[in-house]
């Protein structure tokens, strides 16, 4: 049965244990840690502890910004692009995507930075 959802966040089965701020995409149903070129889906808010615990996730086309982890030093209003394991970086790989602006520094792997998505909403553009 088809689902509207009128809001900026859903919840799914978190499919993985996984830490919060990360982006993540569909795989069989439940929640995938998202890489480089995937196309996720948007951002898990919370921590997940077990693999079949629903967890919320902020939704790519949410208005405001959402916080994410960085997998390197990023500037202060830099572009930032999807990075392996769920993460942002400032530098552009190969088939990724810009996600957003950077609204804060990042000054190590693992940070967490809040961001402001691009404008579009849509992922892969």
């Amino acid at each position: 049965m088809s689902q509207l959802i009128d809001g900026s966040m859903k919840a799914f089965v978190a499919g993985a244990v996984r830490a919060a701020n990360l982006r993540v995409k569909l795989s069989s149903g439940v929640l995938a840690t998202a890489g480089v070129t995937d196309r996720d889906i948007g951002v898990q808010e919370v921590a997940s502890l077990t693999t079949t615990e629903a967890v919320a996730v902020r939704l790519r086309n949410a208005s405001g910004t959402v916080k994410m982890v960085a997998s390197g030093q990023i500037s202060e209003a830099a572009p930032v692009y999807g990075a392996a394991d769920g993460k942002v970086s400032a530098s552009q790989a190969q088939n990724s995507f810009m996600y957003g602006i950077a609204m804060e520094a990042a000054a190590t792997d693992n940070d967490i930075i809040e961001v402001m998505p691009h404008a579009s909403g849509a992922a892969g553009t």
